[in-house]
């Protein structure tokens, strides 16, 4: 559910979240559910028409030329390197 006021997008807290997977250079990182909505309570509000508890969606757009941003949500998700010597960086899938 979109809130335009806020400009944010909210799930419903007991909903079941989709699987999300980010493909970098033929590699799928999947995004563990858990780091995608904010738990209940911390972000989100009680909708006074249907009486559900809405979460925040931590997944946000980008702006052109960028659709998207990798930001915490993606980050918490694989073990990262960053290696300014090569200028490189480097993921893999976190293990839970």
């Amino acid at each position: 559910m979109y809130n335009e006021t806020e400009g944010n997008n909210y799930y419903p807290c007991n909903g079941t979240i989709p699987y999300l997977g980010i493909k970098i250079a033929g590699t799928v990182f999947q995004v563990d559910a858990r780091d995608i909505v904010s738990p209940p309570g911390v972000y989100g509000y009680t909708n006074s028409t249907d009486g559900l508890e809405y979460c925040l969606i931590e997944v946000f757009g980008g702006q052109a030329p960028f659709p998207f941003v990798l930001g915490s949500v993606f980050l918490q998700s694989v073990v990262s390197v960053f290696d300014w010597g090569h200028n490189t960086v480097s993921f893999a899938p976190h293990k839970y």
